[in-house]
């Protein structure tokens, strides 16, 4: 029998990693950003294991009248202590009065979104619902309203609210019973309606030409506060965008009733983020 034996293949040299040394050219700001993308999506793994504990109230700040002259300043003052929660409250000055400029006896019709409130948590979008005038649509909300509340007859404030909520949960976590309400959402307000005074000139728009008083009737007209001139308001980018774009230079209309939802989504929380690089980028 022959004898078997074995070569020895010869070792492979061993080449070294190569490493990846070329690191972007960013901006301070742009860094900040990616950092906070990166602590923002390690918060949201952790939460995802976490649901059952209490979420903690979002910040609340009082700006003094001096303070609130200036909307972009003052946001840019309290941004690194809001933006963890990425919500906040912010107060006026007393005196602060927005009269609402919808009109009320129009006869115009807007499209509503029908919401399911027993399938929201399976994240599916909202169905068309039905078409309403405003004054249809607060009879149809108040309506409904009366219904609910005829339930509770000796419950009045603070407690009718608190139960008015737990029923809100025990419809969308427990499925305790099916309800579906309708919401106006996205409304164009060059269509339709604003919330808010317009006629403002973008050229007249300045802390500087403001009255002294919030209490002033022009006051909330000509205010940066105003959502009609915000985006226009000295030192915002998007005052260089002349054309209206519904949702960014102007605002949306919404019309809600008891138990309408609007939808808080890690997924709006990073379009946040992303438009605020978009920006920074743009204006570096």
């Amino acid at each position: 029998m022959a004898e078997l034996t074995s070569a020895k293949k010869p070792r492979r040299t061993r080449q070294p990693t190569e490493k990846y040394t070329d690191e972007p050219d960013w901006s301070a700001r742009e860094q900040e950003l990616y950092q906070m993308a990166l602590e923002n999506s390690k918060l949201e793994t952790k939460l995802a294991t976490l649901s059952d504990r209490p979420i903690p109230d979002a910040p609340v700040f009082r700006p003094t009248a001096a303070q609130f002259r200036d909307p972009l300043r003052y946001v840019a003052s309290i941004r690194r202590e809001a933006e963890p929660f990425g919500i906040c409250k912010i107060v006026p000055p007393r005196g602060w009065k927005v009269e609402s400029a919808v009109d009320w006896n129009s006869t115009k019709k807007f499209a509503t979104k029908r919401q399911r409130l027993h399938e929201l948590g399976e994240g599916q979008p909202f169905g068309d619902g039905r078409e309403y005038t405003l004054e249809e649509y607060r009879r149809m909300a108040d309506a409904f309203y009366a219904r609910r509340i005829a339930k509770y007859p000796d419950l009045k404030g603070d407690a009718l609210l608190k139960r008015l909520e737990e029923d809100y949960w025990a419809i969308v976590d427990q499925v305790r019973e099916k309800l579906d309400v309708e919401y106006g959402n996205d409304i164009d307000v060059n269509e339709f309606w604003s919330g808010f005074p317009r006629g403002v000139d973008i050229d007249q728009l300045s802390d500087k030409n403001l009255p002294q008083s919030v209490e002033d009737p022009s006051y909330v007209k000509q205010s940066g506060w105003n959502l009609n001139n915000t985006a226009r308001w000295p030192g915002s980018l998007l005052r260089r965008h002349d054309a209206p774009l519904p949702g960014v230079t102007q605002p949306w209309l919404y019309m809600g009733m008891l138990f309408a939802t609007f939808p808080w989504s890690a997924a709006r929380r990073r379009n946040d983020l992303e438009r605020d690089a978009v920006a920074s980028m743009a204006s570096s």
